[in-house]
């Protein structure tokens, strides 16, 4: 330990004679110096290739500092400059973690405990960062963009990326998802193309170097479609029928076209700025309502606005003949067939007649019998209808069917039709006519 010691001498010669007595004291020094690191500090990154470590010594024993050494990794023990404070250049060989010690020695030589040291870590390589979502060239949907990324670094971590809209003028300050994710919400000024960059800081400070960054094409502003054919109010009589239209866009582009019947689901037409939907199978016999709507590729879709209303009538008109009536003798020269036709739809367009001869089948066709089926237009209006038949045959059986057709071209199945006698100029008795007629 520490202490005083007195050392008492004096001379003697051969005489005998003794000096007087003199002294001198001595102090101990036991106790070992102190020595601490106060710069850099346990756990810190640092982004230097050069680097003064700063620190300072104390002796308690009182022989006073002879001198600081510091070791690096577990190597050779280097002379500081002066004791307390004292400092030490340090160039660093590597990068990444790296520990420091130091001691101190007393002029008595004793020699401070160095413990473990701190650790620190050396970073001097930039980090790195990417720019996941957009991707380059893509087309997004503004006004509010979300960019997202990743960043990384080899020795130390990332504190913060900043990302710029505007091919690196000005930078804002993403938000760390993670330890190596980032998002920044951008709000776009307009639209148009816009390069896109992202810059990374580690936590020693170093910075990215920023690359060229991505470009990407804002579109806020909807295509739109329209629907050319059928045309608003149309009738359609069709077991299928192409709807065809077309789309723009002033942005991105055209990317799809789908057709929504009746409120009904959004089904994909084929082609974009030309396009065309086969409605198949069309609904019951009424009213349908078709809409359109385009996506561009930025996903802006279309808000439908216009309503195409058709009316769809694949039901077959129905006639009746009213007079004369199935069985009735005809003894004149002449003969009025009138009846009435009607439409569930749309509306009767003709109704036409026809005589067939029962003897050998032949057709009337107004002005002889033939083997042909023919059928004669009728007068009055549609829906009530009249034929007068001229120049009869004397001596016949006739079937006159009749057979409506409507606005949209549907025509009637004939039903069986009304079956008369002609008998002309004589009295009217059935069996004998009856007789005569299948002779």
């Amino acid at each position: 330990g520490n202490s005083t010691h007195w050392l008492l001498y004096r001379a003697t010669d051969i005489a005998g004679n003794n000096e007087n007595i003199h002294s001198q004291s001595l102090p101990i020094d036991g106790l070992a110096p102190t020595a601490i690191i106060t710069f850099p500090v346990n756990g810190q990154v640092i982004a230097s290739a050069m680097v003064r470590v700063q620190g300072s010594a104390t002796d308690s024993g009182g022989s006073g500092l002879a001198r600081v050494e510091v070791s690096i990794n577990g190597g050779a023990w280097q002379a500081a400059s002066g004791s307390a404070p004292w400092t030490y250049m340090w160039v660093p060989s590597g990068q990444g973690m790296q520990n420091l010690r130091v001691r101190a020695t007393d002029s008595a030589g004793n020699m401070s405990d160095p413990g473990s040291g701190i650790y620190v870590t050396i970073d001097t390589t930039p980090p790195s960062s990417t720019i996941v979502t957009p991707y380059n060239g893509q087309v997004v949907k503004g006004p509010v963009v979300v960019i997202t990324g990743t960043a990384a670094d080899t020795y130390s971590s990332i504190d913060h990326v900043d990302v710029s809209t505007d091919g690196g003028l000005t930078w804002g300050r993403a938000t760390m998802t993670g330890a190596a994710a980032w998002t920044f919400s951008w709000t776009v000024p307009n639209d148009g193309i816009y390069t896109l960059r992202s810059r990374a800081v580690d936590s020693a400070g170093n910075i990215e170097i920023v690359g060229p960054g991505i470009s990407v094409q804002v579109d806020s502003i909807g295509p739109s479609s329209v629907i050319m054919d059928p045309v608003d109010g149309q009738y359609i009589h069709a077991s299928f029928y192409p709807i065809t239209g077309t789309a723009s866009d002033i942005g991105s582009g055209v990317k799809r076209v789908e057709v929504s019947i009746d409120n009904g689901p959004w089904n994909l037409a084929s082609g974009t700025t030309g396009w065309q939907y086969v409605w198949s199978p069309i609904g019951g016999d009424g009213p349908h309502t078709i809409r359109s709507r385009a996506t561009d590729f930025a996903g802006n879709v279309e808000t439908p606005s216009r309503v195409v209303t058709v009316n769809v009538d694949n039901s077959k008109p129905t006639s009746t003949i009213d007079t004369p009536i199935s069985g009735q003798i005809v003894t004149s020269p002449t003969l009025y067939i009138a009846g009435r036709a009607s439409d569930a739809v749309t509306a009767v367009r003709r109704v036409e007649i026809s005589m067939q001869r029962s003897i050998d089948g032949y057709y009337w066709n107004g002005s002889q019998w033939t083997s042909d089926e023919a059928w004669l237009p009728t007068g009055g209006t549609p829906t009530e209808w009249n034929y007068l038949w001229t120049d009869v045959p004397v001596v016949a059986m006739v079937t006159l069917r009749s057979r409506a057709t409507d606005n949209v071209g549907n025509v009637e199945v004939p039903a069986a039709g009304t079956t008369v006698i002609f008998r002309r100029g004589y009295t009217v008795n059935l069996p004998v006519i009856m007789s005569e007629l299948y002779q």
